[in-house]
């Protein structure tokens, strides 16, 4: 099997035992290699599919490797029967060539793996248009085509010759053929192995000191994982240098050999001894590459590069921007605010990076010098841990609820507090499900002043549903024991929508936690859904809202598009003339907000909305302590058009008012049931002073 086999000087006798070793050894590395990277190449094109180009080159290194693992059961045997080729010409040219093939398929295609590493991390926007599926694909051809040429003069070269008893696939060292030998073990160690090590441990060098460089972003948990995954990229190296380097540190001495400047037999004999071994290990990359790019593709991706939550500063107009072309150009979910355009100079944002895109937007972060914070290190775990363990289907009022679970409550509460409780549907979603409202309040026989409550605008605010479940309860308990609870209910009804956007509600639980919108179609895009705070007619899709069926603050095709928007709009319409108040329950940021949100103009009832608010956040504060903020929506958060809250007011709801819950941005969406209780607790208080205030001051 080595290229430069002297026929001159005759074996010793004393390595027989590599005729045992070495074909076991092949044939582990067969079973292995072939069970490893026939897996490899099932898992991309069976799941992951080839829609990356780091899965294209790893692919294609899978396959390599195949095609060279399928001539290891000759070459054991070669080596088993004494150096004996029984299987004639064509397959000695085909396996021999394979061999060279293989070595140089797998060397570059590691280089063009650790080429698109380095781009993807140090260059992330300027290599984009470089890093594409055609242009892999087409890096994948050339590399097999170059390959082969260089692979080809081997092949031809090789040739079965009967040497006494044996029969050698071997090449002949004739002197008109010492200038070939010579350039093929040139280009062996040259662009076999020199060149490539050198462009795989710069490009790991350069992305390791981009890494470091990011180190200031991270917290110290977090660092700990990038410590590791450098500790990957050294092994990824080091793995490269250690299969290859005793190969090619002996090949060169063969090549001395060949030309002569080493002539002694027992030199050659050494030569000819460790060749095999150092083949062996050169070999193991085979089965190296499954596992350690393997290890290396899943965990740089799914432990280091786990989905985040950054909070960003933007001090500057060029951080502003650099944020919206962020969220333009890479697929980031805007927590706070809904969208890129709404972000401004001082104000915090909140984004959402999936574990592709970090690396990314890492690198662009730092190179800014923009004021970043990790809010929630792993996104995966925060969602486990929001539901603090509890395997219970029963419904809870400190727990969250799945819609079946909530669609059976109404049922319960209703039939168990029929003195107090009456419900209706108002209609259906775009799926077929129920919209419930719950009409809480002592049954008098005639009407009385109401006050609208909705929660679960927006799927993945779960708080929010869970407040109007505690709403009810704690109404209908509390009633002829809490004064100020019992005047309400017997001089006031409320209407309650558990939640509003239950197919949406519904997907949170089942495919995505982190969806927003609706789960209607629309039409021309595959997009789903729309924001249904920017559906209502209230300077609708103008300022803060998008016309882009893909964005997260999509107004719809027209006012009101949405079933569920229209089947909320015509219920308060209908009862406009009762309902004196209107109440929309979302989460984050602890924020009393009142109109208008689509104009920094002030209503008219400015000044009563606020010192209603203010009545209402001290409230709310004097329980735990809670800090909450209030004012018009547009100067207080940010402006947004298409909001029930502003379509309320100008439909003549005077006192309508948006709570933003718990909490300012650690947890985000994924506040922990056990924030529930003193969440819903304090915020009954403030909803308890707004209906006071209302029933106080009719109008």
């Amino acid at each position: 099997m080595s290229e430069g086999l002297h026929v001159n000087c005759s074996m010793s006798g004393r390595h027989g035992f590599i005729f045992t070793f070495i074909p076991v050894v092949y044939g582990c590395n067969f079973v292995i290699g072939i069970i490893g990277n026939s897996m490899v190449v099932a898992v991309i094109y069976r799941y992951m599919k080839l829609k990356t180009v780091a899965n294209v080159f790893v692919f294609n290194l899978a396959i390599s490797d195949l095609t060279f693992l399928i001539t290891l059961p000759l070459w054991a045997t070669f080596t088993a029967t004494g150096y004996h080729w029984p299987f004639g010409t064509f397959l000695c040219k085909a396996s021999a060539g394979l061999v060279i093939f293989n070595l140089y398929t797998s060397i570059f295609f590691l280089t063009a793996l650790s080429i698109d590493r380095y781009l993807a991390i140090v260059h992330p926007v300027r290599s984009r248009r470089q890093r594409t599926l055609f242009y892999a694909n087409l890096t994948c051809v050339l590399i097999w085509l170059f390959a082969l040429l260089l692979s080809a003069p081997t092949a031809l070269s090789r040739d079965v010759y009967d040497i006494g008893n044996s029969t050698l696939c071997a090449v002949w060292h004739r002197s008109e053929h010492l200038n070939l030998l010579v350039t093929l073990s040139v280009l062996k160690s040259v662009l076999g192995f020199i060149v490539p090590f050198l462009v795989i441990i710069t490009c790991y060098c350069l992305i390791g000191q981009a890494l470091l460089g990011s180190r200031g972003l991270l917290r110290k948990s977090v660092r700990s994982r990038e410590d590791e995954t450098l500790r990957m990229i050294a092994a990824t190296v080091l793995a490269f240098f250690v299969c290859w380097a005793p190969h090619q540190a002996f090949h060169f001495m063969e090549l001395l050999a060949t030309l002569g400047v080493v002539e002694n037999c027992q030199t050659l004999d050494v030569i000819d001894t460790a060749m095999p071994f150092t083949i062996c290990i050169s070999y193991l990359n085979s089965c190296v590459n499954p596992i350690l790019y393997g290890f290396v593709g899943h965990n740089f991706r799914k432990n280091l590069l786990r989905d985040k939550v950054l909070r960003l500063t933007p001090g500057s107009e060029e951080h502003v921007t650099i944020i919206r072309e962020i969220g333009e150009k890479i697929k980031v979910d805007f927590w706070r605010p809904d969208s890129p355009d709404l972000v401004t100079i001082g104000k915090t944002v909140d984004i959402h990076v999936p574990a592709a895109q970090l690396d990314m937007v890492f690198t662009i972060l730092h190179q800014s010098g923009m004021e970043v914070k990790v809010m929630l290190e792993n996104l995966q775990e925060a969602m486990e841990a929001q539901m603090d363990q509890r395997a219970t289907k029963a419904h809870g009022y400190t727990k969250y609820n799945d819609w079946a679970t909530i669609n059976d409550w109404v049922s319960s509460i209703t039939a168990a507090n029929a003195d107090l409780i009456s419900s209706q549907v108002i209609g259906n979603t775009y799926e077929g499900r129920p919209m419930h409202v719950l009409t809480v309040g002592k049954k008098t026989g005639s009407a009385k002043q109401a006050i609208f409550m909705d929660c679960g605008f927006h799927a993945r605010e779960w708080i929010s549903p869970a407040f109007c479940q505690w709403f009810v309860n704690e109404a209908v308990t509390t009633y002829g024991t809490d004064s100020e609870m019992t005047t309400l209910l017997d001089n006031m009804d409320f209407f309650v929508l558990p939640v509003f956007n239950v197919d949406g509600y519904e997907h949170s639980w089942t495919n995505d936690r982190m969806w927003r919108k609706t789960r209607s179609k629309n039409s021309g895009s595959n997009c789903i859904g729309t924001d249904p705070n920017r559906n209502f007619d209230a300077g609708w899709c103008t300022i803060g809202a998008s016309s882009n069926p893909c964005s997260e603050t999509y107004c719809g095709s027209s006012i009101e598009s949405e079933i569920e928007s229209k089947n909320l709009a015509n219920f308060i319409r209908t009862n406009k003339a009762i309902i004196k108040a209107y109440l929309t329950v979302h989460s984050y940021s602890q924020l009393l907000l009142f109109p208008y949100s689509y104009t920094y103009d002030h209503t008219p009832d400015h000044s009563e909305l606020l010192s209603v608010s203010r009545g209402a956040v001290s409230a709310l504060t004097s329980l735990h302590g809670t800090r909450y903020t209030s004012g018009p929506g547009a100067a207080t958060i940010y402006p947004a058009a298409g909001g029930s809250d502003d379509w309320a007011y100008d439909l003549g709801i005077k006192y309508s008012y948006t709570f933003e819950l718990r909490d300012e941005g650690f947890y985000g969406f994924l506040l922990p049931e056990s924030q529930i209780q003193p969440t819903c607790e304090e915020t009954m208080l403030a909803v308890k002073y707004i209906a006071t205030h209302v029933l106080n001051n009719p109008y």
